[in-house]
């Protein structure tokens, strides 16, 4: 995937994902992934980072649950 596009993929994923919490986020995260996993460069490691920053807080929410 060209550079252009994943940089435009990755924002707009991750602009989705941080300003609408409550509406159901599973494609961005599915963008996000597929950039981490294809892409190149500094649009590849921020969808890396955004990814595993999702993970921990999902992570922390679920063990909070469970308290």
């Amino acid at each position: 995937m060209p550079l252009d596009q994943d940089a435009k993929n990755f924002w707009s994923a991750a602009y989705f994902y941080r300003l609408a919490p409550d509406r159901n986020r599973s494609m961005a995260i599915k963008i996000l992934e597929h950039v981490r996993n294809t892409g190149t460069g500094k649009a590849q490691a921020s969808a890396a980072a955004l990814l595993k920053d999702i993970e921990n807080v999902t992570d922390n929410s679920t063990a909070d649950d469970g308290a």
